[in-house]
């Protein structure tokens, strides 16, 4: 999954953490850098964990200004972020597994139950296409239709 390498840049420098650290955490990640290779989901997944950075923000047109107000602000870019370690001090809901499991387990069946009518819709849609213009130059009888 390509991920812009400003992004990455942004995540270190938002974590604290020297590109060279996350290179021996994550082997690829210089190459991700110079664009050579493409990361997958785990390893990104990995990266922004590591980073303590949300997952969504890597694929964000821009990094984004961050208004938590919280003391020790770092950044010379002329937008300060702060310490990866602030987030420490909130807290967060952690959904359980479980419930996490059930909620997979009725999305998958709706998604297969749209899947199903999409493919029924298309059918219908092709026949609609076959059998209207023959309907309306006559060639197929009102009641044989």
């Amino acid at each position: 999954m390509p991920v812009k390498p400003e992004f990455l840049r942004w995540a270190c420098e938002r974590a604290g953490k020297p590109e060279s650290a996350l290179a021996e955490k994550i082997s690829a990640f210089p190459y991700w850098l110079t664009g050579e290779k493409a990361s997958t989901l785990k390893q990104l997944e990995d990266f922004a964990k590591a980073t303590r950075t949300p997952f969504g923000f890597l694929f964000l047109p821009e990094p984004p200004v961050e208004t938590i107000p919280i003391q020790n602000m770092t950044g010379t870019s002329g937008r300060q972020r702060g310490a990866s370690t602030a987030m420490d001090h909130f807290r967060l809901a952690v959904r359980p597994e479980a419930l996490a499991t059930a909620f997979g387990e009725i999305a998958q069946t709706l998604f297969d139950c749209i899947r199903v009518v999409m493919i029924e819709s298309r059918k219908l849609a092709a026949r609609r296409d076959y059998l209207l213009p023959q309907l309306l130059s006559g060639q197929v009888p009102v009641e044989v239709a």
